[in-house]
């Protein structure tokens, strides 16, 4: 029987990890800015894209913190679209993200290094917020 993996799949350089140390799949909370929806799947080595369960569209995985707001509360999927759209995809960034919409903009320029950080070390996860926040309105 082979061994568990005891780190990260070594050729799978994103900020996702399939496996753990413990040999167990985590569950990421994909999000589709379209129908506004989110479910928890792992993600998968193939790529971060997956179908929305609701409209077959592009859904994308965030951070496993990562809290929805209630489908019907427009404000706060603005909010959340504003900061994957500016590169926060709600990995931990020091300090808890902003409440409201009225807070993005401030704390996109306080944490604008670490937004670009993250573009660079994962461009495909760049690539697929791009293609999953396609045809929304800013």
């Amino acid at each position: 029987m082979a061994p568990r993996p005891t780190s990260p799949v070594s050729h799978y350089n994103g900020p996702f990890y399939v496996v753990t140390d413990k040999g167990k799949q985590h569950l990421y909370p994909f999000v589709c800015f379209h129908c506004r929806s989110c479910f928890r799947r792992p993600v998968l080595i193939e790529g971060f894209e997956r179908p929305c369960p609701r409209c077959a569209r592009t859904a994308i995985p965030l951070w496993t913190k990562f809290k929805p707001p209630p489908r019907d509360d427009l404000k706060q999927w603005e909010k959340v679209t504003a900061l994957v759209r500016s590169g926060f995809f709600f990995l931990p960034a020091g300090r808890g993200y902003p409440e409201t919409l009225s807070e993005v903009a401030g704390f996109v320029a306080e944490h604008r290094g670490s937004a670009d950080d993250w573009r660079e070390r994962w461009p495909a996860y760049s690539a697929a917020t791009t293609r999953a926040l396609q045809d929304i309105s800013s």
